[in-house]
């Protein structure tokens, strides 16, 4: 009898290993989701984008054609990784390496938002400034209005800062928002992706030289 059960003994175990790790990740997964933001419902010619209307990636794909004109953009908004000084801080204040200002970028609906390639900075038409500041002591910054992650309708100028000596293009390209209106929210899926990413952002950029990146 106690052979019998030396010999199950290693099959369970190794049974056991393998349903564990599916049992907590269907557990978070269903956490996750009853935490995450609901998808707003709205109706489907709400989000049919029009004729007048570009995706952030068709508008930088012919920046020269869209330069200093009036545009109308539909993508989603986020506020974009910033790279903090690691100085020594008062206890009070432990990201005063932080910038005092953060931008908001928008890319196309369907990229995950902390994609960089095809993203386009955004600032306030009225005051040439960043949506985003940092609360006084802290490391978290307020952004007004924006819902974090949403997909928004934006209108505004898209312009371009002079290029350097010696280039024919700007390496700078920003667009400032005169209008804003609100679509949805992001739905799970999508916020999952997002998480993970953010995840494996901050271990890759943990400890890395004299900075942090706050994401």
């Amino acid at each position: 009898m106690l052979k019998t059960k030396q010999k199950l003994l290693p099959p369970f175990i190794i049974v056991f290993s393998l349903i564990l790790p599916l049992v907590l990740l269907i557990g978070g997964l269903v956490i996750f989701k009853k935490n995450s933001p609901k998808l707003v419902k709205i109706e489907e010619e709400q989000v049919d984008i029009d004729n007048n209307t570009l995706a952030p990636s068709q508008l930088l794909i012919n920046k020269d054609e869209y330069h200093e004109k009036k545009v109308n953009l539909r993508g989603r908004v986020n506020p974009e990784p910033i790279v903090c000084q690691k100085n020594d801080c008062p206890d009070n204040d432990l990201c005063c390496g932080c910038p005092d200002q953060r931008d908001l970028i928008v890319v196309d609906v369907n990229q995950f938002l902390n994609k960089s390639k095809g993203s386009l900075r955004i600032i306030d038409a009225a005051t040439g400034r960043s949506f985003c500041q940092r609360k006084q002591l802290s490391c978290d910054y307020s952004c007004g209005s924006w819902v974090r992650g949403a997909v928004y309708d934006v209108e505004g100028t898209f312009l371009a800062q002079p290029p350097p000596p010696g280039w024919q293009l700007s390496l700078d390209y920003y667009f400032e928002v005169e209008n804003k209106t609100f679509i949805r929210r992001f739905d799970f899926w999508e916020s999952l992706g997002n998480f993970f990413n953010d995840i494996r952002q901050k271990v890759i950029q943990i400890k890395k030289g004299g900075s942090f990146v706050l994401l």
